[in-house]
């Protein structure tokens, strides 16, 4: 049984700070994403839109105008969202066990944070980039049921804050980046997602992943954000 302690401590954002030694850069193997079979390959894109949204993804509009675009830098394509006042992302629906392979690699790279955002105000719950793993059947029925879990790239909370998200009760969010330091430039990111599931849901039996979304926002300060993600991946270590 949780005790009092553990209940304010959970969700008391801010109060705890992520694990030490997680977050870092991690050189991706030399062998393409796309032909390796010891990965979970997430987000490789292929250059090529469905309608408004990469090929194999879905698009989550939350709030428009809505901007996707994929770029390439010559070796590899990314995919960037651009929002003005809006909110919105893009998804892949997924299925495995995150203790097979729980480290989720990616890179992303913000241009522009929405000003003044920070998630531990509602009114200000705005981020340049979330990477968001969810947890559960995506069926219309167990949807409300759905958790998930976020890394974001945040305008002014500091690194290692940590919490529940104030307008969906069941996701936790981790600071990853903060601020304009490494803007404009490729960041590497390695989280190993099934320790994080542990210590902020307090439970060691997730259910299997069944997304991983990529969003924007700013609608909230008013604002505007630009992030691009590419060369996203599950992996077993």
């Amino acid at each position: 049984m949780r005790t009092a302690l553990a209940w304010i401590l959970l969700f008391s954002v801010g109060a705890v700070t992520a694990d030490p030694g997680v977050t870092g850069p991690e050189p991706l193997d030399s062998l393409p994403l796309e032909q390796r079979d010891d990965i979970v390959l997430v987000g490789g894109f292929s250059g090529e839109m469905k309608g408004r949204v990469p090929r194999g993804w879905e698009l989550d509009d939350k709030e428009s105008p809505i901007d996707i675009a994929l770029t390439s830098d010559g070796t590899s394509w990314a995919v960037r969202l651009s929002s003005r006042d809006s909110a919105f992302g893009v998804y892949r629906e997924l299925d495995f066990e995150i203790r097979d392979y729980p480290w989720l690699n990616w890179e992303w790279k913000v241009e522009e944070l929405p000003a003044g955002g920070d998630f531990r105000d509602s009114a200000t719950d705005d981020q340049a980039g979330q990477v968001y793993v969810s947890f559960g059947s995506l069926s219309f029925f167990n949807k409300p049921f759905v958790r998930a879990l976020g890394y974001y790239w945040s305008s002014t909370a500091p690194v290692g804050t940590e919490g529940p998200c104030p307008t969906w009760g069941k996701s936790r969010a981790v600071v990853l980046r903060s601020g304009a330091a490494g803007s404009g430039e490729w960041v590497r990111e390695r989280r190993n997602v099934y320790r994080d599931y542990v210590r902020l849901f307090q439970d060691d039996e997730p259910s299997s992943v069944s997304a991983v979304r990529l969003y924007t926002n700013s609608q909230h300060t008013e604002s505007g954000s630009v992030v691009s993600y590419r060369n996203i991946y599950f992996s077993r270590d």
